[in-house]
């Protein structure tokens, strides 16, 4: 348990740190390519949810292009034209057959997805730095015009992106953010300005006691998924956070309404009672692969501007 004025990341970067000594494969080297991606997506924006999911799928994987060919060849294979795997369109028959294969082939990227359950009864996580932000972009950017609301978000998306990146990055590394081209970066303008506020918050958590950067980045870029090289690409990759943030969000709601209480230490069960493409999902996240899972859930507590953060591990049963 934390206050808020000592600042949610901070608490999140000690439970991070803890869980690395004591389980040091949870966030792989990532330092191995010249580019390391960061593919996002959020979940549970609608009033029947609890819980609001930003999930981060984060890839340095040397072998990315003989992973990417074996994609292509699956594809070709399994006649899936221009099919993604999006977690809200998964009603497609052929789809939801081959939804385990397509879990185990991204499953098979080196990196990690990094997850986080805010409840939405939560305001105003990094309201002290979302002035700087808001100027920033206002006298930069005056064309890239948010609603409050969306800007909210886009300081949490950044904020956790940035962060993670941040513990994972290395010396001359290039750093690509692919986001979904939804209401955070609609068009160029808020692209620029998504880009602007990423590379400030990427400095801010680099940055030395002493004022200096520990090693010189590499460029820093931001994308959406309407840049796809035309294979699918990009839609494919962005799919890990979507399917994951989805049944995230489902599983979460179910404990929520059920009274389920989160604890440090204990391992959960999925609900019985979810659908069943949360159930492959939940199911794909518990096995071992070379892409990790991390799951984090940040709940108020009962006193004022305290709130918990619980790293959350799931084993495969379902709760009955």
């Amino acid at each position: 348990m934390a206050s808020q004025d000592l600042g949610l990341i901070n608490v999140i970067d000690r439970t991070f740190v803890d869980r690395d000594r004591r389980r040091p494969n949870t966030f792989p080297c990532l330092h191995h390519t010249p580019t390391m991606i960061s593919v996002s997506d959020y979940a549970g924006s609608h009033k029947s949810s609890a819980f609001e999911c930003y999930s981060f799928a984060i890839l340095g994987d040397p072998d990315f292009a003989l992973w990417d060919d074996r994609r292509i060849e699956w594809r070709h294979r399994q006649s899936l034209g221009r099919r993604t795997f999006a977690y809200k369109k998964l009603g497609d028959k052929k789809k939801a057959v081959l939804l385990s294969e397509f879990l185990n082939l991204v499953g098979d990227l080196c990196g990690v997805c990094v997850s986080f359950l805010v409840d939405r009864r939560l305001n105003g996580l990094f309201d002290g730095d979302g002035e700087s932000d808001r100027t920033i972009v206002a006298e930069q950017w005056p064309k890239a015009k948010y609603r409050k609301a969306t800007f909210d978000r886009l300081l949490r998306v950044t904020h956790f992106n940035s962060f993670v990146l941040a513990g994972l990055v290395g010396p001359h590394q290039n750093v690509l953010w692919i986001t979904d081209q939804d209401d955070i970066a609609a068009n160029e303008r808020q692209l620029r300005a998504l880009t602007e506020i990423f590379g400030s918050g990427m400095c801010r958590y680099l940055i030395l006691p002493d004022g200096t950067l520990p090693f010189r980045l590499g460029h820093i870029r931001c994308g959406t998924t309407a840049s796809d090289n035309g294979t699918l690409q990009c839609e494919d990759i962005a799919s890990i956070p979507d399917l994951v943030g989805g049944a995230l969000s489902e599983v979460f709601t179910k404990y929520s309404d059920t009274g389920i209480r989160l604890r440090k230490g204990i391992d959960l069960s999925p609900p019985a009672d979810v659908s069943l493409k949360t159930r492959s999902i939940m199911g794909w996240m518990t096995e071992e692969h070379r892409l990790k899972q991390v799951v984090v859930c940040i709940e108020p507590a009962p006193s004022p501007s305290l709130f918990t953060v619980t790293l959350v591990d799931f084993i495969g049963s379902p709760l009955s």
